[in-house]
């Protein structure tokens, strides 16, 4: 067992009845009067990043970054909820836009904003995403355009910024 330095908050057991064990290859325990903690170690294969993250997207959503994130945040104040359902649309004058739609059953109507985007390739289905999440996507990544890759409504999604950063969030049915 190695040793290991931690604050005890609102009550500090004495040497003799307390005991913070690391045996080799076991769990982490705790133990203190009353009260015994103990962690298990998991050993799991983990897929490649290669199986996890798309290698390309068929259509690509792109968005001015800074109206994106005054979009999300609105959608963030203004409902409980942090799903938010995204559909490409067209304004009354046929300007292309990301419809953005964010609420829940206390909620007697929706709330709902949008933002000029353009899609290249087909139109992608309607598809919710984790408002915080994308917003803070949205935020690490520092380009003016934000470019949302995809392939299926269910697959995950890819943002990659011009240093070559990729974020990646799964979406969910709607």
């Amino acid at each position: 067992a190695q040793p290991v330095a931690f604050r005890w908050v609102g009550y500090e057991p004495t040497p003799e009845e307390s005991s913070i064990g690391f045996p080799t290859n076991e769990p982490l325990f705790i133990e203190i009067p009353g009260v015994r903690i103990r962690t298990s170690r998991r050993l799991a294969s983990f897929p490649s990043t290669g199986q996890v993250v798309p290698s390309f997207s068929d259509r690509t959503i792109t968005v001015n970054r800074k109206n994106f994130i005054a979009a999300l945040k609105k959608l963030d104040k203004d409902s409980d909820d942090t799903g938010v359902e995204f559909q490409m649309s067209a304004e009354g004058n046929g300007t292309p836009c990301l419809l953005m739609e964010s609420g829940s059953v206390d909620m007697p109507k929706p709330v709902t904003t949008t933002v000029h985007a353009e899609c290249n390739g087909p139109n992608p289905p309607q598809f919710g995403l984790n408002c915080r999440y994308i917003l803070d996507i949205a935020k690490a990544v520092d380009d003016e355009w934000l470019k949302i890759g995809m392939c299926g409504e269910l697959d995950p999604f890819k943002v990659v910024s011009e240093n070559g950063a990729v974020h990646v969030t799964m979406p969910f049915r709607v």
